[in-house]
Parts: structure tokens; sequence; C-alpha cells
């Protein structure tokens, strides 16, 4: 269900992105340099209904099945930004390890990128106009099994002094139709210096994209597209994703 009253405000600190999880393991592992083992960055969504993570479902309906257990309550504090509910949505680093057509074993996970998960506001309620401040889009895509639109992002950043101000981001959904759903992206550098740029990953899930077209009681023809506008420091962009 969708909240249209206010837009979702997400931060970006100045500091890098990528959280280690180290704390979150039960065990240091230390992988060797077998016939399976081998690095990959993949999003992937994990399940905090429980104390201990043991697996995350990779976008490919995959499971990846984790050597160590994460605690969910280290990733609710470390990751508010990725979460949906009960769930949180990362980019995981890890070793890779045997594999099957259902299923993928982690021998080590090296750390972790927050995956931005904003609830998408929508224009027509909105009090006040959003700001757009430039930034650049790195890459797109939509995820094996359809249920993710994302967004790899360069934001620029910078301290002076000790000031730690956050940047915020955010989503608008400025209008729909039966094939595509236009967004914008907001974004408020907020006095931030641009000394140099940070990866971001933000995913907008195709379930609020359902939400949006029910909302506005539209019903979308198959292969709906999704418009993402962003403003870019080479100017405006449409990202498209179906």
């Amino acid at each position: 269900m969708i909240k249209p009253s206010h837009l979702a405000i997400f931060c970006i600190l100045h500091s890098a992105l990528c959280i280690l999880l180290a704390s979150c393991t039960t065990e240091d592992y230390r992988t060797g340099d077998g016939n399976y083992s081998y690095y990959s960055a993949e999003m992937a969504t994990l399940s905090l209904e429980d104390t201990m993570v043991s697996r995350a479902e990779l976008d490919d309906d995959r499971v990846l099945v984790f050597e160590s257990p994460l605690k969910s309550a280290v990733l609710r504090k470390n990751f508010s930004q990725s979460l949906m509910g009960d769930s949180c949505r990362l980019m995981l680093h890890f070793n890779k390890g045997a594999e099957s057509p259902t299923t993928v074993k982690s021998t080590r996970i090296h750390g972790a990128d927050a995956v931005m998960m904003p609830n998408v506001a929508l224009a027509d309620t909105l009090k006040k106009e959003v700001k757009t401040d430039p930034l650049n889009i790195i890459s797109s895509w939509k995820s094996r099994n359809g249920k993710f639109y994302n967004y790899n992002l360069s934001v620029k950043t910078g301290t002076k002094g000790e000031d730690s101000q956050p940047q915020t981001i955010g989503i608008v959904c400025d209008s729909v139709t039966a094939s595509t759903v236009y967004l914008r992206l907001a974004h408020d550098q907020r006095n931030v210096p641009e000394f140099y740029s940070v990866d971001a990953f933000l995913s907008i899930s195709r379930k609020q994209i359902d939400d949006i077209l029910n909302h506005y009681s539209v019903t979308p023809s198959p292969g709906v597209k999704v418009n993402l506008s962003v403003n870019t420091y080479q100017g405006k962009k449409i990202i498209s994703l179906l």
C-alpha cells in the first residue's frame, strides 16, 4: 500500500556506503582457493524475521546460503535505509562456492552496500516542490526475477571541518499511463561539498509500481515501462526499464 501524503527521504552520508559485516558473523571463516571459490557482488533480499539470517534470495530467485549466519538486529541497525518491513535489500560482496539451479553457497561474506528502498511519493499529494540536485547514473537494470528496478548512482560528497551533513534522495511519481509509470529522482545536496564521488544503490520494487497503478485505477499493459527522470551533471536523462 502506497503512502501518498509524504515524500520518503533517504540519507547519503559523507562516508563510504560500504559497511562491513564482520561484526554480524558468528565466526571468522577464511576461504581457500578451491575450484568453486571466487568473488562475487550481487543484490539480494534477506528476511529478518529470525534472530539469525542464514540465507538470502538473489535476483535470479536462487537462494544464497551463508557459511556463517548474520545477526538480523545488526542488519536492521546498520541498514535502516534498506529495509522493506521484515526484509532487507543489500548489495552483497562474497566468495561464491558450489552452485546448483536453485542454490548458491557463500564461503565468506566480505561486506555489503546499502540499497535504498524509498517509498514512492505521489507528486499530486506533495505540499511543496522537491529538489533535483544533480548526480550521475552509472547503470540501471531490472532484476532477472522481475521484482526490482535497480539503479547504481554516483553521488558527489565531502566534508568541511567536522560537519557531516547528510544528503537526501527520494522518488516521486509524476504521472502514469497504461504503458508507462513516470518517476522522478529527488535529490537534495544540502550544501554538502562535492569533493569526490561515492557509489549508491537504489531499488524500486515491482510491487510499488503495481500499487501506484492500482491507486490510479490504471490497468497496466503487458510489459509496463518505468521511466525515471534524473538530473545529471550532463543534463536531464530519462532511464527506461521494461
